[in-house]
């Protein structure tokens, strides 16, 4: 289990403002020893049940590549390109190979099932090394026998397609690198019979393209001609190196594989602390977004306006009650109607069912989330922004797509606005965005004046399950000497209750499909109580026991395309 295990730190104790730092590391389970390597937090794997993406290469081995007035002499640009290619994915499970290369009158499989002439697909990326290692030990010589290289890759496919019995659908991308024009179609390229070969092993594998790669310096008319036609009739992408530079293969190709998840956004936060009046940060005992030391404040300050007093109808603010006036809508949203007047919808009413009133999971519920209002709603895609309504969205927990809960952006940004606005975090105040203040949990009132998170969340690799994977380090997270609060008193939400000292922290994280990073993704989140002094309780980092929340599936328009 990965965890983050709480010590004291010594001499940072602060008795005036009941708030104590605790200093975090982030380490293995209990069966850990220092030597490990930092633990990581990973993202879904690739989904096992999507297309299996099938990579064949078809590389001219010719001889007009070698010698002094070589294409290339050293097999750089071509062996570079796939390195390149097979480095991006090679952690992906779901993503095969099969390398061919084709000189004099025929084609060699060097990724094979014995024999040099039963090419196979392998999504072992060790075999590709094993396979380039053998292309570059060889010697460039004789002719260029693309008919033999096509013929290779049809057969490569249907026998793939004949033994291969997951039962998932596959995708294959046939790349040819070539130097110049074939030598077995005639002593003019037949384009015919090229173009009746190419549709053959289309149609053989079903779901396939060809894509071709010019790169002979010369930039003989005739023969990038003759590759650009093929990619044409193969439905595929064409590059001329000498005109477009070296383009990556899968951007050639429009490669698609099982998408891996990535993890956009990784937040601790103590709920049990708020933004105060007076710039500092300090106990929440309700979580209702406003110091308790505010709340008794207000208890003074606002029942001498009249005008005021007369929309509280005779109740007061409740420190230990995060609905005081009424069971709708938290206090910092009621504030804000008292007095800066903004409009409720005094006819909203929720059920008493987190399911329907919270469907989205991100601690509002869904009166709160149209009381969230802006004019100008802004999404990180012009077809989000379009999307968008003029309220907050109650399927999504992070509707401006800026990868903070639409609660979190309410709180930090004392706004009705924020959580519509993908702009908002990169909004200074004092030198500092919003998006630091957030994510290091200080009070956008005076930023630079409080103790900052300091979290670290960065990538690390990506494992032999095809995951995206990071580490999160953080030095000091405050806890707060809290009153107790009972599940009557916070709004439904049974997790945000506590007894005495005890404070919630919520942990979370929000993953994207890696080729869809602007869709609204999956919430995947944790709360724990931690109690004031307890430093031996360790944070859960198990993200087996988080529960999940797929605004994917529930707005059935990943990137709202």
């Amino acid at each position: 289990m990965l965890v983050l295990l709480i010590g004291t730190l010594a001499g940072v104790l602060v008795a005036t403002n009941g708030c104590e730092n605790v200093s975090l590391s982030l380490m293995q389970g209990q069966t850990a020893s220092s030597s490990e390597s930092l633990p990581e937090i990973c993202a879904s794997p690739p989904d096992e049940t999507a297309l299996r993406s099938k990579v064949l290469f078809l590389v001219d081995e010719s001889g007009s590549n070698a010698g002094g007035a070589g294409t290339d002499p050293q097999k750089i640009f071509r062996s570079s390109v796939i390195e390149n290619f097979v480095t991006k994915y090679r952690r992906n499970p779901q993503v095969f190979y099969s390398f061919v290369v084709f000189n004099g009158s025929t084609a060699r499989a060097f990724i094979n099932n014995g024999a040099d002439t039963q090419p196979v697909f392998s999504n072992d990326a060790t075999q590709m090394d094993a396979a380039l290692a053998r292309f570059k030990a060889e010697a460039d010589q004789d002719r260029t026998p693309y008919r033999a290289a096509l013929a290779m890759a049809t057969a490569a496919i249907s026998n793939d397609r004949a033994t291969d019995t997951s039962g998932l659908v596959s995708t294959y991308y046939v790349v040819l690198l070539s130097d110049g024009q074939p030598t077995d179609y005639g002593p003019t390229p037949d384009l015919v019979a090229i173009d009746t070969d190419i549709k053959s092993l289309i149609l053989t594998a079903g779901r396939a393209t060809l894509s071709t790669i010019y790169y002979n310096p010369a930039n003989v008319a005739g023969d990038a001609a003759v590759l650009q036609n093929m990619a044409l009739t193969g439905n595929g992408g064409y590059s001329n190196v000498n005109i477009d530079g070296i383009v990556p293969i899968d951007q050639l190709i429009e490669f698609k594989s099982a998408d891996p998840w990535v993890i956009k956004k990784f937040l601790v936060s103590n709920l049990n602390s708020a933004p105060c009046d007076d710039g500092s940060m300090d106990v929440d005992s309700d979580a209702d977004g406003i110091c308790d030391k505010d709340e008794i404040r207000y208890n003074t300050q606002l029942t001498r306006q009249p005008a005021v007093l007369a929309k509280m109808n005779g109740k007061l603010f409740d420190a230990q009650n995060r609905n005081s006036f009424n069971p709708t809508y938290q206090d910092l949203i009621f504030y804000r109607h008292l007095v800066y007047g903004e409009a409720l919808d005094a006819n909203c009413r929720i059920t008493g069912n987190l399911a329907t009133d919270d469907a989205d999971q991100d601690m509002l519920n869904t009166c709160e989330e149209a009381y969230l209002t802006s004019n100008t709603p802004a999404g990180p895609t012009v077809a989000w922004s379009t999307a968008m309504l003029k309220s907050a969205d109650p399927k999504n927990f992070d509707s401006d797509g800026d990868g903070y809960l639409d609660s979190i952006e309410l709180t930090f940004g004392r706004s009705r606005a924020n959580a519509l606005d993908y702009n908002s975090p990169q909004r200074t105040i004092d030198g500092m965005t919003m998006d630091q203040i957030i994510t290091q949990h200080l009070n956008p009132i005076s930023p630079n004046s409080g103790t900052p998170y300091n979290g670290k969340f960065e990538f690390s690799r990506v494992n032999e399950q095809g995951q995206n994977c990071y580490t999160y380090n953080q030095n000091v997270l405050p806890l707060y000497h809290t009153l107790p609060v009972t599940k009557s008193q916070v709004s439904g939400y049974p997790q945000l209750a506590h007894g005495t000292d005890e404070n919630v922290i919520l942990i979370y994280f929000i993953q994207t499909k890696e080729g869809d990073v602007n869709g609204p993704g999956e919430l995947r989140y944790y709360y724990q109580s931690i109690k004031y002094g307890d430093v031996s309780t360790p944070l859960n980092l198990n993200l087996s026991q988080y529960t999940s929340y797929s605004a994917d599936q529930a707005l059935a328009s990943p990137s709202r395309k």
